[in-house]
């Protein structure tokens, strides 16, 4: 029976939109950076929706286990902290010799369907705001032809 250990991440206070305590329980994917230009080692930790929310620490012992030894890892959000704080931090369970959490270099997850309802919505109000203008188009130049008739 694989072993579970908790992870603290680092750099979670520049990720602090994509952090909320719901969090908790769901899926990250842990995917490597060769081309940081800081850490050629860095491991960047996306939560569910492919939106980065911290990496793994330089010296984690993790790291040389996702790299080097290149071990099935499964790993979950275990605790959201600091939710009463403004700056949140995170802490992962993972389980060495099972799933599938670590991705190639350059992994980003495919768009969600709230991604794409929230885009076709945007595009629908885009619609709907060029539809009233051409509407109020037509009644500015209605009232201009009423006007120069009234004229004649």
């Amino acid at each position: 029976m694989p072993k579970e250990y908790s992870v603290g991440i680092v750099g979670e206070a520049r990720c602090q939109d994509a952090i909320d305590a719901g969090l908790e329980g769901t899926p990250v994917a842990l995917v490597p950076e060769p081309d940081n230009p800081y850490d050629p080692r860095a491991i960047r930790v996306d939560n569910h929706r492919g939106q980065t929310i911290g990496y793994l620490p330089r010296d984690e012992w993790l790291t040389d286990v996702i790299l080097d030894q290149r071990l099935p890892i499964e790993a979950v959000i275990e605790q959201v902290t600091g939710q009463d704080k403004p700056k949140q931090g995170i802490v992962l369970a993972v389980e060495l010799g099972v799933g599938s959490s670590v991705k190639e270099p350059g992994y980003r997850a495919p768009p969600s369907k709230l991604d794409k309802l929230g885009e076709d919505m945007t595009k629908a109000g885009q619609s709907i705001t060029q539809i009233g203008c051409g509407c109020l188009v037509l009644i500015v130049i209605a009232f201009v032809a009423t006007a120069l008739i009234g004229m004649i």
